[in-house]
This record gives C-alpha cells, structure tokens and sequence, in this order.
C-alpha cells in the first residue's frame, strides 16, 4: 500500500497540538501499531491529553504514513475528502449562495430545486439528489448524496466559517464513500465547485468545469515537464565540473610524471 505524507500542515499540528509530525509518529511507533486504530487513538487521548478530534487525526495520518491505512480512508473503510476555500464574502451571502436556488444554479450546476430545511429534498441537472440532515443558517449544511453515478449512500456536510464581517472559509467534506475511486473523483468536482463559486463572486458568473478542467490538467503537466527538467538541467550543469575536475587529475598526474 502506498504511504501518504500527512494532509495537515506542519505547522497546523504544532499549533493544535504542541508538537509535529515526527514526534507523534514516534509515540506510536513506540506504542505499537499492531495495537489498532481504537487503541492508538485512545493513547494520545489518555496518555498525551490530545483532544477526540486530535487523537483521531494525528492516528489517521500515522496509519496513512506508515502504509497502514490508503489515503482518505477513514476509520471505518469509508473514504472523506475536504475541500476548503477562504472566500471574499460575507458569511451569510455565502450561506445564500448556496441555498438559493437561483443562485447556485448560476456557479454550480441547473434546473436546482431544493427545499433547504431538515428532512427536504434537493436535485439538479447533475443528477444530484438527497435529503438535508442538517440546517443551521448560516453556518452549516449537511445532506445526503443519492447521485446513482457518483458516489451513492454518501454524506456531504459544507462549513461556513466567518474568519471576518467580509471574509468566509467555505469547507466541502463529502464522507461515507465506498471506494477510494469515488473520493478521488468528488475530490476534483468540490475543488472545481469551490473555485466556480470564488469566481462568481468575482465577476457575477462561475466557471464552466470542462474549461477549469483542462486548465487543471495542463497545470499538471506542466508541473510535471518541469520537474522533469530540474534534474536534467542539474545533470548537465553538474557534467562540466565532474570533466573539469577529472582533466585537472589527468594534468596534475602528467605534470608528477614528468617531474619523476
């Protein structure tokens, strides 16, 4: 199974929690995987005087760190994703954004229909559909994903966190997927619905996804080529030294031959 560099900064555990990454992972490693996910967890609760959430968290990301659990799954064998984006907005506009009908359909999908209150119902042209579990105006959504092509039986829960009287964080945390395929595949459609939204409010319209797409894709691969040639270029610079270097033996072994 592939190891996964944790998802949480650095810095963001030393904040939380007073020590980073290498420290925790070595308390476990000392305590013992092989003790499981519960006894990890509860460990760092009881022995260190992390909190629930912490406790949960710096063990989810040891597991994924050490092969022991795939990236994004959860305790459970479900699979979450997050998807956070700091918004120019005011907490409520961007709680009505989402909320209203007209509106999101203008950011993020058409023919929206919901009716925003525990126990109705929302659907789209996506194919989108589900029942609210959730509504606390204007800080927090939560509803049921029955999407029949992506991602059945999941669970979608959008934060939206007032960081000033024009600021919001907007955080997307779709959990209770199947397959790590699916989580994947959500992970990119909430990065697209976030960066939609962010230019709505930019300019009054959202961004096609197949244009965010393409241009997501060709960021990849630009990235990649470039990585491709940092060593390359690395390579060659570093080929005239080592010649160097060995032309500078080659003529301090004839000049000590001749001397001889």
């Amino acid at each position: 199974m592939p190891r996964a560099a944790p998802s949480i900064s650095e810095a963001a555990v030393l904040r939380a929690t007073g020590h980073g990454w290498d420290h925790w992972s070595a308390i476990l490693d000392r305590f013992g995987p092989a003790q499981g996910h519960t006894a990890m967890a509860r460990h760092l609760r009881e022995a260190h005087g992390l909190s629930p959430w912490w406790s949960q968290e710096v063990t989810i990301q040891f597991e994924r760190a050490r092969g022991l659990r795939k990236p994004l799954e959860r305790p459970d064998g479900r699979f979450e994703v997050t998807v956070s984006r700091t918004l120019p907005i005011a907490q409520r506009a961007a709680w009505d954004a989402w909320t209203d009908a007209c509106t999101i359909g203008t950011w993020r999908t058409a023919k929206v229909t919901q009716d925003v209150r525990v126990g109705g119902t929302y659907r789209n042209a996506d194919g989108d559909r589900g029942t609210f579990l959730a509504v606390d105006a204007p800080r927090r959504l939560r509803f049921t994903w029955d999407n029949p092509a992506h991602a059945p039986g999941s669970v979608v829960e959008v934060r939206f966190d007032a960081r000033d009287a024009r600021t919001t964080v907007v955080r997307v945390t779709h959990g209770r997927m199947r397959t790590q395929k699916d989580a994947d595949a959500t992970k990119v459609v909430w990065g697209w619905a976030l960066t939609s939204l962010a230019c709505w409010i930019a300019t009054g319209k959202g961004l096609p996804f197949a244009a965010w797409d393409a241009a997501r894709k060709a960021d990849a691969k630009a990235r990649a080529a470039s990585r491709r040639e940092v060593p390359r270029q690395r390579l060659v610079g570093a080929a005239p030294g080592r010649r160097a270097q060995e032309d500078a033996r080659r003529a301090i072994g004839r000049r000590a031959a001749r001397g001889a």
